[in-house]
């Protein structure tokens, strides 16, 4: 009881002290990689859930000039701007972006570029915006209608599910060679799963309804990796860039079949048969 309070009382100590040093006008001190007074350009996020292709969508755009693609904002305990000459671990910025979530975007994201650069955007996952001081980042998505959303959808929500838990085991999040695959398998908890899939397809749903209104762009996964040449042309000729030749990467992590990976398979699919997820198990 004691530590929890004293833990407690540090936290607030801490904060008060951060309070004192760390204003929103910091958000205006940038790294200077891409100066200039133009706000002339489209503002796009990617939502997405974990395991669907976002962070080969974002870094292929991150390749492009006239791109500037950061990656997750809105980590926990981090923001993982992947750009080089941007702090990922800066307390102040942590700070300032836990505090100040919509300054954050306005102004330190979505500033002021050279003219050269013609979009800006970020990733986004739905359970980064479960913190509380974060849900007012939703609904300033919606609210901004010039906000360009690319809607990332992996259909085979058991392929996505298991590549999920296959790298929370491992802690490989991304490959770049064969040699790098995993030969870890794991079993799955049915109740658990049916719940994964029935959040994402929600979420989908309800991206759809919010975001209507918007530039929205919707991308199937299991089309897109089969095509990549046309859905990025088309991604640039939306985000009103020239066509480039991105670089896509990293590599599929998985290629064995799912019955290779999940020690309960069988029984997994039994259990999903006759219902509105026995289509994971056909084709």
């Amino acid at each position: 009881m004691l530590q929890r309070y004293l833990k407690k009382m540090t936290m607030r100590l801490n904060d008060a002290v951060w309070s004192l040093r760390v204003h929103p006008s910091l958000f205006d001190d940038r790294p200077q990689f891409f100066p200039g007074p133009s706000r002339n350009y489209h503002k796009f996020v990617i939502l997405s859930h974990q395991r669907a292709g976002s962070s080969m969508v974002i870094g292929a755009l991150a390749t492009h000039p006239q791109i500037v693609a950061f990656g997750e904002l809105f980590i926990p305990k981090r923001i993982g701007f992947n750009i080089e000459g941007y702090d990922n671990d800066s307390a102040k910025l942590l700070y300032l972006r836990d505090k100040y979530p919509i300054e954050f975007l306005e102004r330190y994201i979505f500033s002021s570029y050279s003219k050269d650069i013609r979009a800006v955007g970020f990733k986004l996952f739905p359970d980064q915006l479960e913190k509380s001081s974060f849900q007012c980042v939703w609904e300033w998505l919606i609210q901004n209608k010039d906000i360009k959303v690319i809607l990332l959808t992996r259909h085979n929500l058991l392929a996505t599910y298991t590549s999920l838990l296959i790298a929370q085991k491992t802690g490989t999040w991304g490959i770049m060679n064969e040699a790098q695959r995993t030969d870890a398998t794991i079993t799955i908890d049915y109740e658990k799963c049916v719940n994964a899939f029935k959040k994402r397809k929600e979420y989908r749903k309800k991206v759809l309804e919010y975001f209507k209104d918007h530039d929205l762009i919707d991308i199937p996964y299991e089309d897109m990796i089969l095509d990549f040449n046309n859905y990025f042309k088309e991604l640039q000729q939306s985000l009103g860039v020239d066509i480039h030749h991105l670089k896509v990467g990293p590599i599929k992590k998985e290629v064995r079949p799912l019955s290779e990976v999940i020690t309960n398979y069988s029984e997994l699919r039994r259990k999903l048969l006759n219902t509105e997820w026995e289509y994971l198990f056909k084709g």
